[in-house]
């Protein structure tokens, strides 16, 4: 009987041992590691940890931070699309308060209709004038880009992804052969010392 017991114990100790590594991040984890990395405003790695998150553990709440992230890392396509389905699953207007950025990823992202139709949106709930002023005048930004791009027939497109980091990039200038870019950027990743500190 003892026996028994022992081999009862060894495989109960066995099947949870091998249930989940113990070097595995769980999605908590990775969500916590991920809210400390955005209030950090290191959104490039806040937004790996939502997204792997994301993957286990579909909460909606975790979908509004990747549409946040996305957004402030200039990524619009990526945050328009995050923010389509954070609000059509947002049946209690947790989330308005980000209508905005939403607008404005689609205007940036040559989406002027849907643009200005969630500009008006934010328009409608707004009590701040200043805000109003604000929401009013990318309205107006996104139809005359619209005029634009039907009038004198131009299109936008993306450069390639290659171009710009994870890091801030700052003060871009054609050089005079007008294939050369030059910018500002602090895209290292070693420790800068200035008079020895």
């Amino acid at each position: 009987m003892k026996n028994i017991a022992i081999l009862v114990f060894i495989f109960a100790f066995s099947v949870t041992g091998f249930a989940q590594p113990l070097n595995k991040s769980t999605s908590d984890s990775m969500r916590r590691l991920g809210e400390e990395l955005f209030e950090l405003g290191d959104y490039y790695n806040a937004l790996e940890q939502f997204s792997e998150s994301y993957k286990e553990d579909r909460d909606p709440e975790i979908g509004h931070k990747i549409a946040v992230c996305s957004y402030k890392l200039r990524k619009y396509e990526a945050a328009a699309k995050r923010f389509k389905v954070v609000f059509k699953k947002d049946k209690e207007g947790i989330y308005e308060g980000d209508r905005y950025i939403y607008a404005d990823a689609l205007k940036r992202t040559g989406d002027y209709d849907l643009a200005i139709e969630e500009f008006q949106k934010c328009l409608g709930s707004e009590d701040d004038m200043d805000k109003q002023i604000l929401i009013q005048n990318q309205i107006t930004g996104a139809e005359m880009a619209k005029d634009a791009l039907e009038t004198l027939g131009l299109s936008v497109e993306r450069i390639d992804k290659n171009i710009n980091s994870k890091q801030s990039e700052y003060s871009a200038v054609y050089d005079v052969d007008g294939e050369t870019m030059y910018y500002a950027s602090l895209n290292n990743n070693k420790v800068i010392v200035l008079d020895g500190n």
